[in-house]
């Protein structure tokens, strides 16, 4: 154990037949907060996972924790959200999971698929920033509402991102705007609104497209018949 307390990375994907056949067992879970130097944590593919122990607070220097594909996960506790040390959670394929009920996350924090737009402290910024060295397959950016710059926007570099095949693009109805719906989305897929088609299909892992509450965008798509079966918009 004095040996293994020093470990910063452990990878226990797809492990639940992890040692003898036996499932991991919660007290093993348990066991994994003793390890108080871990900064990445993989417990990816365990499909036999229902909760995540409230002890995973006391991983203080957790960097990334990946969950992604623990399809039974029912449950994450409010202590990993109050980890100031979390930059990383991937929760993509973890279908039980209830989002509307998760804790808020720091303003620091990457989560996926699903990333929150969230203001910052500073008068001219949102966290959307975080994102820029992000390569996600599936990404679902919300509250674009939040996004206090174009300029913010632009630091994505969206079309720099090959690996997408699921991208969807979500405001909240009738919220304050600090930025025009449009021109959000003018920097998030450049070189502008009028040429969206072009840009969509640089995107060349792209299958599915969802943009929820921008209703103006259906007029530039609609002289493209691919790209309008690609998008499938929310008014």
């Amino acid at each position: 154990m004095n040996k293994l307390i020093e470990l910063r990375f452990l990878n226990l994907s797809n492990s639940v037949y992890f040692c003898g056949g036996q499932s991991v067992s919660d007290s093993f879970l348990e066991w994994i907060s003793n390890l108080t130097n871990l900064e990445h944590l993989d417990l990816s593919l365990n499909f036999e996972f229902h909760t995540v122990p409230d002890a995973f607070g006391k991983l203080k220097k957790l960097h990334t924790l990946d969950l992604s594909y623990c399809s039974y996960l029912l449950w994450r506790p409010k202590s990993i959200s109050e980890n100031d040390s979390l930059k990383f959670l991937n929760t993509m394929g973890c279908d039980e999971l209830d989002k509307s009920t998760l804790p808020q996350f720091n303003s620091s924090s990457v989560l996926l698929p699903h990333f929150v737009v969230r203001t910052g402290d500073g008068e001219h910024s949102s966290n959307l920033v975080l994102l820029k060295d992000e390569d996600p397959t599936v990404l679902e950016i919300s509250s674009l509402e939040n996004v206090k710059s174009v300029e913010e926007a632009k630091t994505v570099k969206l079309l720099e991102k090959r690996m997408i095949y699921d991208l969807k693009f979500e405001w909240t109805r009738d919220a304050k705007r600090f930025v025009e719906d449009i021109e959000v989305l003018t920097e998030l897929v450049p070189p502008g609104i009028k040429r969206l088609p072009e840009s969509i299909k640089q995107l060349t892992n792209l299958q599915r497209l969802n943009i929820s509450d921008c209703p103006e965008l259906v007029q530039w798509c609609e002289s493209d018949e691919k790209i309008m079966k690609l998008l499938r918009t929310s008014k």
